[in-house]
């Protein structure tokens, strides 16, 4: 799977879009509810079924439209978070105004969009290693 293909994935997963879980082996679809059976290992990722929106990951237009990736950008501010940009820099913050993200930019070669896109991937990284780490430490 391509970085871009992988980073649209990430996020329509945060965005509740393209989700599947697991209840010990037997799989469910969060979007139609369609149930299968299958053991996975570590490392591998379940495939949505055919009949359900398997070419979310080529339609999701995350990278490239802003009509996509705003909803993203509110949901993190809905979340608690900020989105600041200052100057060409675009910085993720904690109510405490702490960066949860490194500093995503590129220098000037990329657009608002990418930087913006960039961002948000790193973030939901960020907090979705956050909440495996609480939850598992409960």
């Amino acid at each position: 799977m391509k970085k871009i293909d992988q980073d649209n994935r990430l996020i329509a997963e945060f965005m509740g879009k393209y989700n599947v879980h697991d209840t010990n082996g037997h799989w469910e679809c969060n979007n139609c509810g369609h149930q299968w059976s299958a053991i996975l290992e570590d490392n591998e990722v379940p495939i949505i079924h055919s009949d359900c929106k398997p070419d979310i990951i080529n339609l999701a237009k995350y990278h490239i439209s802003w009509d996509w990736l705003m909803p993203v950008v509110e949901k993190i501010e809905s979340l608690g978070y900020s989105y600041d940009r200052i100057n060409a820099d675009i910085f993720i913050n904690t109510q405490k105004g702490e960066n949860v993200i490194p500093n995503p930019m590129d220098g000037n070669i990329m657009t608002m969009l990418q930087k913006t896109y960039k961002a948000v991937v790193e973030f939901i990284t960020w907090y979705n290693e956050k909440n495996s780490y609480a939850s598992t430490n409960k």
